[in-house]
């Protein structure tokens, strides 16, 4: 296992992620494993509790994890869907090591920042996260894809899975096939015996037992295997949050120190360039900031200036000199679409600065398959530059003074820019502007986010309204449908005082309920609907349209749904549920039929989070598509078609 580490210097926001990300997409495209991790220095235990304004969108991963939005870039540049293995804080940290003092593990010592505190950062960065043995039987996707991804085992699907009554052994049987894990918590490890046909085994796996927030979770140690080539191949690249110099974020950065002792780690370090008023650039801050980093015990590898422009060679040569790292490792990096840093990077030799010191051999198939990878993306972001007949999407929401909290919509939108070549205009609106009506004049085609609490639901209800009434394009997410069920129950089936239970406990008619799962959830933080779950979705709808398909996997965030007790109602008033839970009890995505409405649909997952510029999600592909039409008619198609042909013919 090899490792690469991002540092910030000077200020917070000079897009560390985007860096990270970047160097990701890069060594992703000569054929390397890379795992992603951003390690952040609040004491929250994860960002699902912070306000927007705090720290930006709260990013939700497919196992429910709530992480930094940086999680987000890192997804879409190399379009993979990571897990809660990728985000540690140090409020998760501490959690766990005040846990383990509590259960004796320390045998008496005195629990210190160093050792204790930095073996828990290293174990998280070296421990890889299975399945918790305690929801077996009870929800088995995360076990059965342990047994597929790590164990490569296929025959599982409609397996019986039985768990003894000690909780002590797992038995999964189909056919003559059957595995039984045991657990040996005086090691605390796993035995693994498996029956086939034709084999029987039993293993010693070096699987770890811990015991977390009341349950038992298994954990695989990651060390560097020099037998297998794959894994001699896997990188992992580690963001460390705000900049060096920082209270909060040292204990990362010695835990780093520590493991560069004995593993391959290079430090990439991010630092601003100002330019004075002379129009000079100024070094000066990055020298401080490299000096902070080097009496940390800290050298780094790779220096990355943050700057308006390309560096100058008399910029480089001072920061090579005063960071002792050579010329050809002082990278720039200018204001750009953030989707073409990895080619501006690969212009300037990182990948191959990375792999040298990393001792990854780089080979003529891996050369190929890079320029390959990277072709595609530069013809995506080709069409960014784009600027001929364009559509305007708005987006009302509550937290419009902060893009970051929107951050995903608005990457979701521009994905959907990239793959249709069609340049959209976007802009945020405060839902409590004085003047919304106007404003919404404005757009070809209207998103309304989610969000928690009173403020702003009022705005919301009215622009959907707006949408409703004027046949403008519309896409509802989470809160946006729950706005969306209400309006329509006030307007359309004359529920005057319809609300929901969340901005008015004492409604008299709740069309938008709390989800009986969460009656009884006390606590606030990792309590909410999480993750992604299945949406079967109804023949002969414009959802199905979009997705194409009965079925579809989405991520959830939310307490509260559509109340059963009112569907009939709106179903009978127009409205149609076209998404459903497998089992019919919850209500996922809204739509009005095409002769009422040309596009009108909401949905209570998020489907931002599941869109990258590769594979952009379907709902926004549809609303720009939408808004394309309201704006030109039927000459729409006419123009996707030419830009897209003009498109192809620049790139041969």
């Amino acid at each position: 296992m090899k490792y690469v580490v991002v540092t910030g210097g000077v200020m917070s926001g000079l897009g560390k992620g985007i860096v990270s990300s970047s160097i990701g997409k890069i060594l992703k495209s000569y054929g390397l494993t890379v795992r992603m991790l951003k390690m952040d220095g609040y004491l929250n235990v994860d960002p699902g509790t912070l306000n927007p304004y705090e720290h930006g969108e709260v990013f939700v991963l497919d196992d429910g994890t709530e992480t930094d939005l940086d999680l987000g870039h890192y997804e879409r540049f190399l379009n993979l869907n990571l897990d809660r293995d990728s985000s540690v804080t140090n409020g998760k940290i501490y959690k766990e090591v005040i846990d383990n003092e509590r259960k004796g593990i320390y045998l008496g010592k005195t629990v210190q920042i160093i050792p204790h505190v930095t073996n828990v950062i290293i174990e998280h960065i070296k421990q890889k996260y299975l399945f918790s043995w305690d929801d077996v039987s009870k929800n088995n996707t995360e076990f059965i894809k342990f047994l597929k991804d790590d164990m490569k085992i296929n025959w599982t699907e409609n397996a019986a899975i039985n768990k003894s009554d000690n909780n002590e052994i797992i038995n999964i049987a189909k056919g003559d096939n059957s595995l039984t894990f045991k657990q040996n918590k005086t090691e605390k490890k796993v035995t693994l015996e498996i029956t086939g046909s034709k084999i029987h085994e039993i293993y010693e796996y070096e699987y770890i037992l811990k015991e977390e927030n009341g349950k038992i979770n298994i954990y695989k140690q990651i060390n560097e295997n020099k037998d297998n080539e794959n894994k001699d191949n896997d990188v992992i690249i580690i963001e460390v949050g705000g900049t060096v110099g920082d209270m909060e974020n040292m204990v990362f950065l010695e835990a780093l120190r520590q493991l560069s002792i004995k593993e391959k780690v290079v430090f990439v370090h991010l630092s601003y360039i100002p330019i004075s008023s002379g129009n000079e650039q100024k070094t000066k801050p990055t020298q401080h900031s490299i000096r902070n980093l080097l009496q940390l015990g800290i050298y780094p590898d790779i220096i990355v200036g943050r700057c308006g422009t390309d560096l100058q060679e008399n910029t480089k040569n001072k920061i090579s000199l005063f960071g002792g790292v050579e010329k050809e490792c002082v990278i720039s990096d200018p204001d750009a679409e953030i989707y073409e840093l990895p080619l501006l990077f690969d212009r300037q030799n990182v990948g191959n600065i990375i792999m040298n010191r990393l001792d990854v051999g780089i080979n003529q198939e891996a050369e190929k398959n890079k320029f390959k990878e990277l072709n595609k993306w530069k013809n995506l972001v080709e069409n960014l530059k784009n600027k001929s007949n364009s559509v305007s999407i708005g987006v009302i929401g509550k937290y419009a003074h902060l893009e970051d909290a929107y951050l995903s919509i608005k990457e979701a939108v521009k994905h959907s820019q990239m793959n249709l070549n069609i340049p959209v205009n976007f802009e945020i609106v405060e839902a409590e502007s004085e003047n919304l009506e106007e404003k919404l004049k404005n757009f070809d085609g209207i998103i309304v986010p989610g969000g928690f609490g009173i403020r702003g639901i009022e705005g919301k209800i009215k622009a959907i309204n707006f949408c409703r009434t004027n046949k403008v394009p519309f896409m509802g997410i989470c809160l946006g449908f729950q706005a969306a069920v209400i309006e329509f129950a006030r307007n359309v089936c004359n529920i005057d005082d319809a609300n929901s239970s969340e901005t008015a406990q004492k409604c008299k008619n709740p069309v938008i309920d709390l989800l009986f799962e969460q009656t009884k959830i006390r606590n606030l933080g990792g309590t909410m609907r999480l993750g992604a779950y299945p949406c079967v979705i109804k023949d002969n709808t414009l959802a199905y349209e979009i997705y194409n398909t009965n079925t579809i996997k989405r991520r959830y965030r939310h307490r509260y749904g559509a109340n059963l007790k009112y569907k009939e109602i709106l179903e009978r008033n127009g409205m149609l549920f076209s998404g459903t839970s497998p089992d019919g009890k919850l209500m996922e995505i809204l739509e009005l039929r095409r002769e009422v409405h040309p596009f009108f649909v909401a949905s209570q997952y998020h489907p931002e989070f599941s869109s990258r510029p590769e594979k952009p999600e379907e709902l926004f592909m549809g609303l720009v598509k939408a808004a394309l039409e309201k704006k030109y008619g039927k000459r729409y198609k006419k123009i996707v078609t030419i830009q897209r042909v003009q498109n192809f013919t620049e790139n041969l």
